[in-house]
């Protein structure tokens, strides 16, 4: 069975067709083989970087488009414990509450872009989010004051308390 779901997988070559090669090789080259990563994906990505591999929150809908917020994000990377966020076009499609990750990445909450790689109208970012995961975020309610607010509103605002997580900080918070 195992080398017939091997052949199967070899012919997908989801790396190339979604251009997951480089970010894979980042993985490899620049995490440890205990860092959680979080994908769309996880299946693929586990298989692939033999990484422990968390799902985003799935989307409950039968289009598979969520509205998935950026709350709901954040408490799955806290939940998971995840170190690194990989964002692609279907990360994008299936939660466009997200979509500005993919868009335009930037840092949130203290993560911070680690990789990006754009090639051939391909493109996949990776967060490092260990800020989120390990840092000391807090959050607030948002009391809704306007029509306008319904319809991207967030349930919380999430606020990164001061400092960054680094390695020796990380070992006395776990």
């Amino acid at each position: 069975i195992y080398d017939r779901c091997i052949d199967v997988t070899m012919g997908w070559d989801y790396k190339s067709r979604f251009g997951w090669e480089p970010a894979i090789e980042w993985i490899e080259n620049n995490t440890s083989i205990d860092d959680v990563i979080m994908a769309r994906h996880a299946n693929y990505f586990a298989w692939y970087t033999e990484r422990p591999t968390a799902w985003p929150p799935l989307p409950p809908s039968p289009d598979l488009t969520s509205n998935v917020s950026l709350t709901d994000l954040v408490e799955a990377i806290r939940q998971h414990k995840v170190k690194y966020l990989i964002v692609d076009k279907t990360f994008a499609h299936r939660y466009p509450k997200l979509r500005g990750l993919y868009e335009q990445p930037s840092e949130f909450f203290g993560a911070r872009p680690a990789f990006i790689y754009a090639s051939n109208g391909k493109k996949i970012v990776i967060y490092n989010v260990t800020n989120i995961a390990y840092g000391e975020l807090f959050k607030e309610e948002i009391t809704i004051t306007s029509a306008d607010q319904v319809m991207n509103a967030e349930p919380y605002l999430y606020c990164l308390k001061e400092g960054n997580v680094t390695e020796d900080k990380l070992e006395k918070i776990e």
